[in-house]
């Protein structure tokens, strides 16, 4: 009887022993598909994950490089002034630029807002934290859920949504 039970520990630890490493090898199967989406280019890491080819991610800050190479180049207003003549199309003024739409972000399983607002801002402020809470109309930041869209605007439009309530 004793090696009927002896026989039984040993048969349900190998069973065990088999479950764990069949779950080992997933993990090691995904990041290995992780790792060769990466090299084909069809995906990207970064700080916030890996992201999908045709996903990106914003860094909010200073160009790198000369500051001078990063400036549009001026027209020559040296020359005389001259009247379009007939059949030409007179200059329009410069028109400012429209703001730009909001990013849109699905929340992965993990994330949280001062999180996502360190990523994409920068910092993780409490106010600005609390400010986009607002924008998404959260009750509060820490009512993110995965699988949640979430826009995430300029700074300068954040900072006057937030500056208006």
């Amino acid at each position: 009887m004793r090696i009927v039970i002896l026989l039984l520990a040993l048969v349900c630890a190998f069973g065990l022993a088999a479950l764990w490493q069949q779950g080992r090898i997933a993990t090691l199967k995904e990041r290995q598909d992780e790792a060769r989406r990466i090299a084909a280019g069809q995906a990207a890491k970064t700080e916030v994950g890996v992201v999908p080819d045709g996903w990106g991610v914003v860094l909010v800050g200073k160009p790198a490089g000369d500051a001078a190479a990063a400036e549009p180049p001026r027209a020559d207003t040296s020359g005389p002034i001259t009247e379009p003549g007939p059949g030409t199309q007179p200059q329009q003024e410069p028109q400012e630029p429209a703001e730009p739409a909001d990013f849109e972000l699905v929340v992965q399983p993990g994330a949280s807002l001062s999180k996502l607002a360190a990523a994409h801002y920068g910092t993780s402020k409490k106010e600005l934290v609390d400010a986009l809470a607002r924008y998404n109309g959260l009750a509060s930041a820490n009512a993110l859920q995965a699988g949640q869209t979430l826009k995430l605007p300029s700074p300068a439009k954040l900072q006057a949504f937030a500056e208006s309530r």
